[in-house]
């Protein structure tokens, strides 16, 4: 795959309002409140931030109207117009980079990568904040658990609605991969959109987390 810089004023600034399915313009500005109270909360204003999974990095923007400097993950399958976009503008990194966080602010460090492989390629980058938003493995994962363990749960558990197999790993191998890249003191936020695990009816799966 491939890495490349870009300017944050012509990726952002190169979409038109309806593009790929997407009011692009109009899902940043979506992302507006809460993005801010998530950046105010957790004083992450002018962090070094590495988002995987990043997609069209609609909610990114506002990292970077908040001065931290951006590295973005996506492999490229569902939104091809991104790699393409890159290509045609941005600034293609030949071989395995290991400066990943001295970047100018105003430059986007875009990854196409898959996230495992690059993982094992950057053994010394290091970030304040990993981020993640709807990251679709994980989010897969853990609907399947649930899904399959339906099927095979015990009627005392069906009874007690507990959908989550105590002592399962709570996260996609690719995700956990990323704890190595926090600084000390640093940040993890992971945002989900599916596959949800209701706590109230099955508590172990915070103990799974911790």
């Amino acid at each position: 795959m491939a890495e490349y810089r870009i300017s944050a004023k012509e990726y952002y600034g190169s979409w038109s309002s309806c593009e790929s399915g997407f009011d692009f313009h109009g899902n940043v500005e979506k992302c507006k409140k809460p993005m801010q109270g998530l950046i105010e909360r957790y004083s992450l204003s002018g962090k070094d931030v590495f988002s995987v999974g990043a997609g069209l990095a609609f909610e990114e923007f506002w990292f970077m109207d908040a001065g931290c400097r951006l590295t973005l993950n996506d492999n490229g399958e569902d939104f091809p117009e991104v790699p393409e976009r890159l290509e045609a503008s941005g600034q293609r990194e030949c071989g395995v980079s290991s400066n990943v966080d001295k970047e100018p602010l105003s430059t986007i460090r875009w990854i196409i990568e898959d996230l495992g492989q690059w993982l094992k390629q950057h053994p010394g980058a290091e970030f304040d904040l990993i981020y993640a938003s709807g990251f679709a493995p994980d989010e897969l994962r853990r609907e399947k658990i649930q899904s399959e363990f339906l099927e095979v749960r015990t009627d005392d558990e069906a009874y007690h609605y507990i959908t989550w197999p105590k002592g399962t790993d709570p996260y996609h191998e690719m995700l956990v991969g990323t704890f190595d890249k926090l600084r000390e003191g640093g940040l993890v936020i992971f945002q989900h959109y599916r596959g949800g695990v209701y706590v109230k009816e099955n508590p172990h799966y915070l103990k799974d987390i911790e």
